[in-house]
């Protein structure tokens, strides 16, 4: 009697580990609904649209306001944006690469960023000078948002891990 109560107990933990495993990827795909795309999609459209009318103020509101990304994207931003000429956005996809939880600092403190969005974003750009890491027309960038405050802000913009 024992061995069959034991045996029932377990069959019930491991229905249960497979139904919090399956609640916990689900949970994890949701950020890929139609809905979350398309916040996401919004964000990243309207800071190329910024970065085309040099909109210095619209384009920190559309950042992650961390110690990460004033030293990367905002810094490296104001050479990169004198020299472009006009940037169009064409299109976003989700992107193949999976998003995993990023820890950013923001006023000295660590912050967890369980949920986010990678986005493979294309845009036409056009230099005044075509000395740059890309070159005049179509280029592709990751852009990796996170959700904070019930929004998606942008946390990096690169090529890929």
């Amino acid at each position: 009697m024992k061995k069959k109560v034991f045996i029932i107990v377990l069959i019930c933990i491991c229905v249960m580990c497979i139904l919090a495993k399956l609640k916990e990827e689900s949970e994890e795909n949701e950020i890929y609904t139609n809905k979350a795309f398309s916040l996401a999609e919004s964000t990243v459209r309207d800071y190329i649209l910024a970065m085309d009318k040099r909109d210095f103020n619209k384009l920190d509101k559309l950042l992650i306001n961390s110690d990460e990304v004033i030293s990367t994207i905002k810094s490296a931003r104001k050479n990169s944006i004198e020299n472009i000429v006009s940037i169009d956005y064409v299109r976003a996809e989700p992107s193949n690469l999976k998003y995993k939880p990023q820890v950013y600092h923001i006023n000295g403190k660590e912050k967890e960023f369980k949920k986010g969005i990678l986005l493979d974003v294309t845009y036409d750009i056009k230099y005044k000078n075509d000395n740059q890491p890309e070159s005049n027309g179509l280029n592709s960038m990751i852009y990796e948002l996170v959700w904070d405050d019930g929004r998606y802000l942008i946390s990096s913009i690169g090529t890929g891990p």
